[in-house]
């Protein structure tokens, strides 16, 4: 089978999810990369296609080095790609299409710059700023709306007044998160209630904002920042990463601010978030005074001593004795796969029950940063669900002690039983 065949046969099988459990976005995603890799076979080999056998480490090394001159792409994009295609053929690998997987010790870090938000000064100033151009002004209410909701583009575009609900004398958001399907509630503060107050004439089939489309606001949203005299490279999605930020320098708790940005994990919420620098003079001033307050200094309530599993260049696989707790990211690390890959074994193992939940994390709160450990039983179950080279790594390592422990008792029993160990 050849590579660009093999691509386009998981492509289609991909694009028959789409509409159920998966969006077009990422879909065009794989189609993106799968053109990549045909045009840097044409590119780098003078071919149209190549055989999955005549594959080499060295091809998807020059991938990535392809994407970056020829293509200009930024690291994250490289690596959403170079996964892309490592998928492609660690399936056809393990479906038996070729006899091994030269891709396997390929390790590209994705190095996610850091999110962009405005500042709660930036954000009144976009708030204050009079445009002439009434469009600026709409795109502007839109993503002050989602500054103050959280909503992503996707959930403004399909809200309805039917969404929009009252409890307690309160006007409340009550929906579903169209990318996870995960319910959420917002609360309309003033703001975003006077924004919908003005453009209540304007609305149709019920929509709040009709007919909306987010390539034709990209540009101008870019043009409304730098109007208002701010120099960032500000996309709308920003918006949620402002919200998360404002929220949680005001003093809202993040499994509140999770819950309202629709996450079905903490350890995204701590991606969206960013930890400014008057949140931490506070905390460390809270932090300082309570120190202040102790007769002891028990160090032993402050953190927990914890190791990690390691593999290096080489493959070789590095668990130690000690107590063995991994964070969310340092799992993706490990197992070499990407964040929904890893959620959806975590929860897998939690729905099958092989493993008693209370035991596999634990929630460590060193004072405002939370973070979900997991110990030795869910990273051994995690080894047996994922299908990656960390994974394998990991699998022929706890087999290797497992066969070799046991190889040791019935050597050790042999003798004892022998005539010359009842001697």
């Amino acid at each position: 089978e050849t590579l660009l065949g093999a691509f386009d046969k998981d492509n289609s099988t991909f694009k028959k999810r789409v509409g159920t459990d998966r969006v077009i976005a990422t879909y065009m995603s794989r189609v993106r990369a799968r053109n990549h890799v045909a045009a840097f076979i044409k590119a780098n080999y003078k071919r149209n296609d190549m055989s999955m056998i005549e594959l080499t480490p060295d091809f998807i090394k020059e991938f990535a080095v392809f994407l970056a001159t020829d293509r200009g792409l930024q690291n994250g994009s490289i690596w959403a790609n170079c996964m892309w295609l490592k998928g492609v053929v660690m399936r056809a690998h393990y479906n038996g299409l070729m006899p091994r997987n030269p891709f396997a010790q390929f390790h590209i870090s994705p190095n996610v710059k850091e999110r962009e938000f405005l500042t709660e000064d930036e954000l009144k100033a976009v708030m204050t700023h009079d445009f002439t151009d009434s469009k600026l002004a709409y795109i502007r209410d839109l993503f002050v709306f989602a500054s103050f909701t959280a909503l992503s583009f996707v959930d403004i575009k399909e809200l309805t007044t039917d969404d929009i609900v009252e409890i307690n004398g309160e006007k409340w958001i009550l929906s579903k998160r169209h990318k996870t399907k995960i319910p959420f509630q917002v609360k309309l503060l003033d703001i975003p209630l006077q924004i919908i107050k003005r453009y209540e004439p304007f609305q149709e089939n019920k929509l709040v904002f009709p007919n909306l489309n987010y390539w034709n606001i990209c540009k101008p949203l870019k043009k409304m920042i730098k109007e208002c005299g701010i120099d960032k490279d500000i996309s709308f999605h920003c918006s949620r990463h402002g919200f998360a930020t404002l929220a949680l320098s005001k003093g809202m708790p993040i499994e509140s601010v999770s819950r309202v940005l629709g996450h079905t994990n903490i350890v995204t919420t701590q991606l969206y978030a960013k930890i400014t620098t008057e949140k931490i003079d506070k905390d460390l001033t809270m932090f300082g005074n309570q120190l202040n307050q102790w007769t002891i200094c028990n160090l032993n309530a402050i953190g927990m001593e914890r190791t990690i599993i390691t593999i290096n260049e080489s493959g070789c696989v590095n668990i130690p004795d000690g107590n063995v707790w991994m964070s969310f990211a340092e799992l993706m690390v490990l197992f070499d796969v990407a964040a929904p890959t890893l959620k959806a074994a975590i929860r897998a193992i939690h729905k099958s029950g092989v493993i008693a939940e209370h035991t596999q994390h634990c929630e460590v709160m060193p004072y405002t940063y939370w973070a979900t450990l997991y110990n030795m039983d869910m990273i051994a179950a995690l080894a047996f669900r994922i299908n990656s080279y960390g994974a394998e790594k990991i699998r022929s390592e706890l087999l290797k002690r497992i066969c070799g422990r046991k190889e040791k008792i019935c050597y050790l029993f042999s003798l004892a039983n022998s005539p010359m160990g009842m001697s």
